[in-house]
């Protein structure tokens, strides 16, 4: 009887607390509602109207570049001519280019292959056309293209390994030391000295087999008759007479046998009637062989003067 009495104490201090906590969840409840579902007065929620939602607020576009992407342009080898191609801003740019071509390489040798294009800017190739014809009139020659990527790439051939380096150094300089320049140019054949007056042609590096007595810088009547041809092409332009041997006996000898035999070239075409400021004398011992050493014919072909346009 007495645990009947005192069960409804416990259960009404249940209820107590139960009915604590839904009033404290009615309260939170009613105040989570607020403004937000309309209750206060003269809202839109009160005349049952809906409040516009704000507009989204979207980045703006992105800003279109203005600036003109370079179009290519390259001075490209076919024979003894000039292909320049590419794409330029206008006609008058077009015309400058092709009037410094015209004064490089004459006017019949180079073939007009550039478009305008308005919406193109001139590539540094173009912009430097001026001066870079000038500097590609080596020999043997070389050509160029810049790619839309600022990129350079050199071709054509180059008479040695130290030659093709040096030219990819001046595109550096020429460009700028932070261009990217590929050098697709390629060792040539080395020409075979001339060993007869009749088959002498004036160019910018002539080999020569000019032949001396044994060990000795004194020309021989063969040698003579050799150089007697050379000498008009000497009287255009300035010359290096470049005296080699080949690799019998020591560096030193060789080099001082080169040298003396160089000199002995130079005075002879001088007696000729070439003025001194136009030839200098070089010596280079073994250096450079165009021939085998390990065989006469070679050997043969490294004693050797060369004259080389400066």
């Amino acid at each position: 009887m007495k645990d009947l009495l005192d069960a409804p104490r416990y259960s009404r201090t249940t209820w107590i607390v139960a009915a604590l906590l839904l009033v404290v969840l009615a309260v939170l409840w009613l105040s989570g509602r607020g403004p937000a579902d309309g209750a206060c007065c003269g809202s839109e929620a009160a005349t049952g109207a809906t409040a516009p939602m704000a507009p989204a607020l979207t980045p703006p576009p992105a800003m279109q570049s203005t600036a003109k992407a370079p179009g290519p342009f390259a001075v490209r080898l076919d024979g003894d001519k000039r292909v320049v191609e590419g794409t330029v801003t206008d006609a008058q740019t077009r015309q400058r280019i092709m009037q410094a071509a015209a004064a490089a390489y004459g006017e019949t040798n180079v073939v007009d292959r550039i478009a305008v294009d308005a919406t193109a800017a001139s590539s540094a190739c173009a912009t430097k056309a001026d001066t870079l014809f000038a500097a590609l009139k080596t020999d043997p020659p070389i050509g160029i293209a810049c790619d839309t990527r600022g990129g350079v790439t050199l071709s054509g051939q180059a008479t040695s390994d130290a030659d093709r380096a040096s030219r990819e150094r001046w595109a550096h300089d020429f460009f700028g030391a932070d261009a990217t320049v590929t050098n697709a140019i390629t060792i040539a054949a080395a020409p075979q000295p001339v060993t007869r007056p009749e088959d002498v042609r004036c160019a910018a590096r002539m080999p020569a087999a000019v032949t001396f007595k044994t060990a000795s810088s004194r020309i021989d009547a063969k040698g003579r008759a050799l150089l007697d041809a050379i000498v008009p092409c000497l009287r255009n332009g300035r010359f290096e007479i470049a005296g080699y041997t080949d690799n019998i006996g020591t560096a030193d000898d060789n080099l001082a046998l080169s040298r003396a035999r160089a000199e002995s070239v130079r005075a002879y075409v001088m007696l000729k009637g070439v003025d001194a400021d136009r030839v200098v004398a070089a010596g280079y011992g073994a250096e450079h062989p165009i021939g085998d050493n390990g065989t006469p014919a070679g050997r043969a072909s490294n004693r050797r003067i060369e004259f080389v346009k400066k």
